[in-house]
C-alpha cells in the first residue's frame, strides 16, 4: 500500500503558477502539481514513486517544455524505474502532460527536496524557468 511521505499521512501536493513577465494576456499559465508517495516494500525496501503533472491553463501554447527534478541525491536514492528528467516539444493551451520515476531510498533520513526545475518557451518571451523547494522526511 502506498503511503504519503508527510507525517500526517497526507499526499504532498505542489502547485507552480508561471505567468508571462510581459503580463500578455496571450500566454501560457503553467500549473505543476508534485506527488511523492512512500512504499514500504515486504522485503524493508522503500520507494518513493513521484508523478509530476503539468498543465497549461494559458491562451497559448508552450515550446520546448522540459522537466528536471534533480532534489533526489544518488547517494541516497537509486533509480529503479523512468528518469528524473523530461523534455516535451510543446504544451498546448488547455493540454496536459505526465511524467513519472520511481526510486528506491537507500537510508531513512529527511532531506531538503529543492531543485524541481521546468522551462518552457513562448512567442512573447523565449524561456521561462522557475524552480520549487519542499521538504520529505523518508
Amino acid at each position: 500500500m502506498a503511503k504519503p511521505i508527510s507525517k500526517p499521512l497526507i499526499l504532498t501536493l505542489l502547485a507552480l503558477l508561471f505567468t508571462s513577465a510581459l503580463g500578455s494576456s496571450d500566454s501560457p499559465f503553467i500549473v505543476a502539481h508534485k506527488k511523492a508517495s512512500l512504499n514500504r516494500l515486504k522485503s524493508g525496501a522503500e520507494r518513493v514513486s513521484v508523478s509530476i503533472d503539468i498543465y497549461n491553463q494559458g491562451s497559448s501554447t508552450a515550446y520546448d517544455v522540459s522537466l528536471s527534478d534533480e532534489s533526489w541525491p544518488q547517494d541516497l536514492f537509486d533509480i529503479v524505474s523512468g528518469n528524473i528528467s523530461k523534455s516535451w516539444e510543446r504544451l498546448d493551451a488547455g493540454g496536459t502532460i505526465s511524467h513519472s520515476f520511481e526510486l528506491e531510498a537507500k537510508q531513512k533520513e529527511c532531506l531538503m527536496v529543492h531543485q524541481l526545475l521546468l522551462r518552457f518557451a513562448f512567442p512573447q518571451r523565449l524561456l521561462c524557468r522557475r524552480h520549487i523547494q519542499l521538504q520529505y522526511c523518508l
